[in-house]
C-alpha cells in the first residue's frame, strides 16, 4: 500500500541554511527526494554524484529508503580536517 511520508531536506553553510519539507511515497529513496525537493537547482555548489549525505547525524547512501519523519542532511566537504583545526587553535 502506497502512503505519504513527511520528511526534511536540510543544507548549510557558513552562508546559508535552508530546511525544505516535503510529502513523498513510502517507498521513496534519499536520492529521488533530493532530486523533488529541487534543492540542487536552488543551490548550484552541491553535487549529486559525490555528495555525502545522512539521516539525523549518521552517514547514509542515496539509495536508503526513507521513513516518516526522517530528516536528510546534505554534508558539504570539509574544507579543513577537525584535527588539524585542533592543532591550529593549540598552536
Amino acid at each position: 500500500m502506497i502512503k505519504l511520508i513527511c520528511v526534511q531536506i536540510c543544507y548549510a553553510d557558513s552562508r546559508l541554511q535552508v530546511l525544505y519539507k516535503l510529502y513523498v511515497t513510502n517507498q521513496t529513496s534519499i536520492q529521488t527526494a533530493i532530486l523533488q525537493s529541487n534543492i540542487l537547482h536552488k543551490i548550484s555548489k552541491i553535487n549529486l554524484i559525490n555528495l555525502k549525505v545522512g539521516i539525523y547525524g549518521k552517514l547514509k547512501k542515496l539509495n536508503t529508503i526513507l521513513r516518516d519523519n526522517d530528516r536528510v542532511e546534505i554534508y558539504r566537504p570539509l574544507i579543513i580536517s577537525p584535527k588539524e583545526l585542533r592543532c591550529r587553535k593549540n598552536n
